[in-house]
């Protein structure tokens, strides 16, 4: 089955006639009544690469359709201060409705991928809005066909995934469990596993795909968990335009920003340049004199790259050089920090002081908030 799996209280009523709406799992009502946790043991390395998930199904009067963002309500914090992550947000397809064996199986179709940097996020939680036309993000469910052709069937999932080793911030959890999926259209039976909202919420640990469920047990033995506060904006019976907006060459390319401005010395640390056109392909980058590893320029007005562990602490100018010598900088864009000696925010650096004490309670490193 491919639609139907919208809970009864968790899609935003609107007209059908290329409206937006929102599609959502959690019952989360913006009162602090969430969870969130260290996911991410306290052993060096882990966090990077690792991610947390929703698969997104739709109704038949939905489609055509077009994702237009996502809400998403993350927590945790560091030492005391605001938490800031850079994450790859992952935008996947499937024929049918997608779960953790699909992913496992690597069955589903990359869409589009976008590295952002979420900041501000505390212990209370923040809402963290990402606008897919604000950051670029542009979607062809069929690429031999002109224009922006939107998605027709199948699902949705969409990851967020580390692109750093830390440990927070998380997308928070409500605290109700899982919700019962509403039965299928048609005469068929539920897909084995498919009767709660369980098999939406996603996690890849180490590389594998696992429900968030099934990993907290195993991870914590906590059986507490709910669905993550995660939704997606859509636009339904979306009509295909001719002039969406796509980043484009131009010979006035520019160097607007770097994401995060702030890295650990010693701390191999991704990093993205933004700017309002696309790099020129073969350019190079130094903050400073020194060369920014693994550079790769994309097509969406941005050049990823990781800082080396070997540049000292310092406050640097970003250089962003053309294979045929034209060349735009940043003063002073980006500081790398010496490394602290006591307690951090990252994996890598050790635990965090604030919630060292969480070890010692039976849910292992969660939390609940309640006003």
């Amino acid at each position: 089955m491919f639609g139907s799996s919208v809970l009864g209280l968790a899609l935003i009523a609107s007209p059908v006639s290329a409206a937006p709406q929102q599609i959502r799992y959690d019952s989360y009502a913006d009162d602090g009544d969430m969870l969130y946790g260290g996911y991410f043991s306290e052993l060096e390395g882990l966090g990077m690469n690792n991610c947390m998930a929703v698969v997104y199904s739709f109704e038949k009067e939905h489609f055509p359709l077009m994702p237009t963002g996502l809400k998403i309500f993350w927590a945790g914090e560091g030492a005391g201060v605001a938490s800031e992550a850079l994450m790859t947000i992952y935008i996947d397809w499937y024929e049918g409705e997608a779960d953790a064996d699909i992913m496992r199986a690597g069955m589903y179709s990359r869409l589009e991928q976008k590295t952002i940097l979420i900041t501000g996020v505390d212990l209370e939680g923040t809402w963290v809005d990402i606008d897919f036309e604000r950051e670029r993000m542009t979607f062809d469910f069929e690429p031999d066909v002109e224009g922006l052709q939107p998605i027709t069937f199948g699902s949705v999932i969409v990851s967020a995934c580390y692109d750093n080793r830390q440990t927070f911030p998380e997308i928070a959890m409500d605290t109700n469990g899982w919700m019962d999926e509403p039965p299928p259209v048609s005469d068929d039976d539920f897909i084995v596993g498919h009767e709660t909202s369980k098999f939406r919420n996603l996690i890849q640990w180490n590389f594998r795909w696992d429900t968030l469920d099934t990993f907290l047990l195993e991870q914590f033995d906590f059986d507490g968990g709910g669905d993550f506060i995660m939704r997606l904006n859509i636009d339904a019976q979306y009509e295909v335009v001719d002039d969406a907006g796509v980043c484009t060459e131009n010979e006035d390319w520019t160097v607007d920003s770097i994401q995060p401005a702030v890295a650990t010395a010693g701390q191999s640390t991704k990093v993205l340049i933004r700017g309002d056109y696309n790099f020129p392909e073969g350019a190079t980058v130094k903050l400073g004199s020194y060369d920014l590893a693994d550079v790769s320029p994309n097509s969406d007005c941005g050049i990823q790259g990781r800082i080396s562990k070997e540049i000292p602490a310092g406050t640097y100018d970003v250089v962003v050089s053309a294979p045929d010598g034209s060349e735009r900088s940043l003063l002073g864009a980006i500081t790398i920090e010496a490394a602290k000696k006591g307690g951090c925010t990252t994996v890598e650096q050790g635990p965090n002081p604030t919630h060292w004490w969480l070890s010692l309670m039976g849910l292992a490193v969660f939390v609940r908030r309640r006003d």
